[in-house]
């Protein structure tokens, strides 16, 4: 993965890559964790990313010797990597990705360590790149970001793993972001693709002019469609009058409708745009899942995956010579997707309820995590320790 391996370049494209770096190991594990390496996590990796990825591999027919592009915020274990190793290497299929990192560059020893080691396993194709930059410059499409991007043509996964908001009250260009690389994908790709969006909701992260714009979305799908509004109703125990006096700011919704109404209007957002373009793309809400990012009563973070698969319709023989035509797709039924979301919202799984019921599954995440954080040189008798001490635990009465 070095600078020798990029195409020429006289107008700073290259500005932002780094390349292979040869660092000197640690001598001591690491002891300190963050958030993203609680077992939760791993678990979503695994029982999310891993499976989804796993499908679309056998659905869009990569075998030995293919390569899987793939765009994503490595941060500084590069653990979303790391973790495909169990899905790409038994397959024989490389991973030729695009990583976009704000540490990257070649004052930041561990991102560049992390780097270094991700290039040398035999799964990792070796033209890819860690970019220093933020997802949100993918909004800009002069940006370095946009044109390395723009340079892989289209994408097999996605994964925009965000701490805080996508309707961030820091007026962030994300939906910008998400936007560019849509028209990226619908402009590139005929086969089915994934995106993972990991965003936090709550009362106070949520820009007021997003809000209302998202919300309507789904106040459009009550408008146009019965049936979306008596299952929106049954699923979601949430109604157009709900909704109205929540937008204007009349009634503040409980956390747990108020993350199920997000999530409901992020899908129909992104299944009324990709609707809209040429081809069309129908949109799925796989199995998705909530969690707290404190010690909180109710879920304030979602990860997100979505299904993105092009309508397209082949040549008619309006002539009627051709003996035998190929048969045109099914035609879309936008409220039929629209209630599958619905039904999908419905089933979001709370992952720090489900570990905890579960405790046997939780040990081994912990472990498999434990051994994934090894990769990355962290200590995992210290993270075992650290995993008893903040796992979270369901609120009883006193």
């Amino acid at each position: 993965m070095t600078m020798s391996s990029l195409p020429p370049d006289g107008d700073g494209f290259l500005e932002g890559v780094y390349q292979e770096v040869q660092p000197v190991l640690p001598t001591e594990l690491k002891q300190s964790f963050k958030p993203w390496h609680k077992p939760r996590k791993h678990h979503i990796r695994v029982e999310m990313w891993c499976a989804a990825i796993g499908r679309l591999l056998r659905d869009n027919g990569l075998s030995e010797g293919d390569v899987l592009t793939y765009l994503g915020m490595p941060g500084e274990d590069f653990l979303d990597l790391r973790t495909l190793k169990n899905v790409c290497e038994p397959a024989k299929i490389k991973i030729r990705y695009l990583g976009i990192d704000s540490s990257a560059g070649l004052e930041e020893f561990e991102t560049n360590l992390s780097n270094h080691e991700i290039s040398h396993l035999n799964y990792i194709y070796e033209h890819s790149y860690l970019m220093k930059g933020r997802i949100e410059d993918l909004a800009n499409t002069n940006s370095t970001v946009s044109r390395r991007a723009a340079s892989f043509r289209s994408f097999d996964i996605i994964n925009i793993d965000l701490c805080d908001s996508i309707a961030s009250v820091a007026k962030k260009p994300y939906f910008d972001a998400l936007y560019q690389l849509c028209l990226l994908q619908q402009s590139n790709r005929t086969k089915p693709w994934l995106l993972f969006l990991a965003t936090r909701i709550g009362h106070t992260y949520v820009d007021a002019d997003i809000k209302q714009k998202l919300v309507n979305c789904v106040l459009r799908n009550l408008d146009e469609h019965t049936t979306f509004d008596s299952l929106l109703r049954s699923t979601l125990s949430l109604g157009r009058e709900v909704i109205s006096e929540y937008l204007d700011n009349k009634q503040l919704l409980p956390q747990t409708t108020l993350v199920q109404l997000f999530v409901l209007a992020i899908s129909k957002w992104l299944l009324r745009m990709m609707l809209s373009g040429n081809p069309e793309i129908i949109v799925s809400l796989m199995t998705s899942y909530s969690y707290r990012v404190y010690e909180s009563q109710h879920p304030d973070m979602v990860s997100l995956g979505f299904l993105f698969e092009p309508h397209i319709k082949p040549p008619s023989d309006t002539g009627g010579i051709v003996k035998n035509p190929a048969k045109p797709p099914p035609p879309i039924s936008e409220s039929t997707l629209a209630e599958n979301i619905v039904k999908s919202v419905g089933s979001l799984v709370d992952v720090d309820v489900f570990l905890n019921d579960n405790p046997q599954i939780f040990h081994l995440t912990t472990q498999e995590a434990a051994g994934l954080l090894a990769t990355a040189r962290y200590d995992p008798q210290s993270f075992l320790t650290w995993v008893n001490e903040i796992t979270w635990k369901p609120a009883t009465d006193s």
